[in-house]
């Protein structure tokens, strides 16, 4: 599986994406949490969650980038729970 080998360091969404699908596990929620800042330099805050099993949070310039660092986080967090059972 692409999403764990050799991880797009620009997709981390689709990476989590597949690697959730193939273990049957929830699909990833996001959800803007916080805008913060002026309108010409705005913050995004994004939370991402995979059911009950994890949670992340991130931020950026925009709802986009914000959503992959989200992700990429949650991705390092469900395959650190317990790697035996996530490959």
């Amino acid at each position: 599986l692409a999403a764990e080998q050799n991880l797009p360091l620009d997709n981390f969404k689709s990476a989590l994406q597949e690697f959730l699908q193939a273990r049957k596990l929830p699909t990833p929620v996001y959800e803007v949490v916080k805008e913060s800042g002026p309108h010409h330099r705005k913050q995004f805050s994004i939370e991402v969650s995979i059911g009950s099993l994890v949670r992340a949070q991130a931020a950026g310039v925009s709802k986009k980038a914000a959503a992959q660092e989200a992700a990429r986080l949650a991705f390092a967090r469900i395959r650190s729970i317990d790697p035996n059972n996530f490959g």
